[in-house]
């Protein structure tokens, strides 16, 4: 049975929202043109850049998409900084789409999508925080490589030359998925992928090592399962099943967050199912989290437990002490216990900042993406907030925005 329209829909909301984890901000839409008359008054000062997507390897490397005032949302330019944010230098080579990379990936390696489609279409990968790159080229076949979440975005890599990568061979095709396999980072063999169903949706591809991986699948009726290979994805075997925690629940979609020998996997809820045609937002209502934990690579996991219910926020990140961390509604929450017990205290986030997605970067630094309702003075009012970065050097407590660079053209 193939998912509801409706059900589709809210399916690809809740991607777009919770794919910041990482590490994304995904399809910046108040670029669009707006249709009111401008204001007749001084010149307003210029549009200010988006930020598509970051990516910090620590608190001083790190690498930003920035989309020009005005631009497409699916051209960016990358700058890189050595110095926490404080000056940025461009990244040369082809302009990119986002950065996927991260716990999504399950891999320390950035990733940066191409936005050049059709044959040679590829991404970019660098394993040391941005500082060199190679090019790997997509599998045959593959004509956009730069959807941001799910089957046909990242490969799943175990080095910069070793991974794999799941798409669909045809554009709406739901029922035929393709898997492959690359050691050498240039030529592509594609695997059998035995036991994947054909009627669900493929979710996030992992693997702990060159055999044993995991992929989460969406089931037509709206439950999580939990899909094993120990072959290196020749062939998989069903080893878990979540359905909605409770009764009426409405499951938007699931995430893995691996560390060390440790696996969570975050589910996604809203607390009723919308009406028949009505598919709201993935924030405009609370979203609950639910949390279950396997220290064997999947083969067994724990039960659900609930998490942090959210306002905004994106997927919990673990920190270089192992901690869980999520920040929604001004408030950092902490978990110890990977996600079955949680603490928060408030933080100090500027004033009209909602936060969009946390990443830690080690020593205590962390890195948020956000979105300002601040007004700006002389320009009309946004359509949507614009978005900014944001810094705190000390766990949370305190916050600073980082200015972004500006590119050229």
């Amino acid at each position: 049975m193939e998912p509801s329209p409706s059900r589709r829909a809210l399916h690809a909301a809740a991607l777009i929202g919770l794919a910041v984890a990482a590490v994304l901000v995904a399809g910046v839409v108040y670029l669009r043109p707006s249709f009111r008359a401008p204001a007749a008054a001084a010149t307003p000062p210029p549009p200010r850049p988006a930020l598509g997507s970051a990516f910090f390897a620590d608190a001083d490397h790190g690498v930003v998409a920035v989309i020009p005032a005005g631009g497409s949302n699916s051209i960016a330019t990358l700058f890189v900084t050595r110095d926490g944010g404080r000056t940025w230098s461009r990244e040369l080579g082809r302009p990119a789409s986002t950065i996927l990379s991260g716990p999504l990936s399950g891999s320390r390696f950035l990733v940066v999508a191409s936005t050049q489609p059709g044959p040679g279409s590829g991404v970019r990968v660098s394993g040391d925080g941005g500082r060199t790159w190679r090019t790997l080229p997509a599998p045959p076949g593959i004509l956009q490589p730069y959807i941001v979440y799910g089957v046909g975005g990242s490969p799943m890599l175990l080095s910069a030359t070793d991974g794999w990568w799941m798409t669909r061979p045809a554009p709406g095709d739901p029922y035929t998925i393709e898997l492959w396999r690359t050691r050498d980072g240039s030529t592509w063999t594609r695997l059998p992928a035995a036991g994947i169903p054909g009627d669900s949706q493929p979710e996030q591809l992992w693997f702990a090592d060159d055999a044993h991986g995991l992929l989460l699948v969406t089931d037509p009726d709206g439950g999580i399962s939990v899909l094993a290979t120990d072959d290196g994805g020749a062939g998989w075997r069903k080893t878990a099943w979540f359905g909605p925690p409770f009764l009426g629940a409405w499951t938007l979609t699931a995430a893995l967050v691996p560390h060390d020998r440790r696996l969570v996997l975050c589910l996604y809820t809203l607390p009723n199912a919308p009406r028949s045609g009505a598919v709201p937002g993935p924030f405009t209502q609370n979203v609950g989290i639910y949390l279950a934990t396997s220290t064997d690579g999947g083969a067994t996991w724990g039960p659900l437990v609930a998490g942090p219910e959210l306002s905004s926020g994106g997927i919990p990140q673990f920190d270089d002490r192992g901690r869980m961390l999520l920040l929604s509604d001004r408030r950092l929450w902490v978990s110890d216990a990977s996600g079955s017990s949680w603490q928060s205290r408030p933080v100090g986030l500027p004033a009209a900042v909602r936060v969009l997605g946390l990443l830690p970067a080690g020593g205590g630094a962390l890195y948020a993406i956000g979105v300002s309702s601040a007004p700006v003075r002389g320009a009309p009012a946004a359509r949507f907030p614009p978005t900014v970065l944001l810094k705190s050097r000390d766990g949370g407590a305190h916050w600073v925005q980082v200015a972004l660079p500006t590119p050229a053209g």
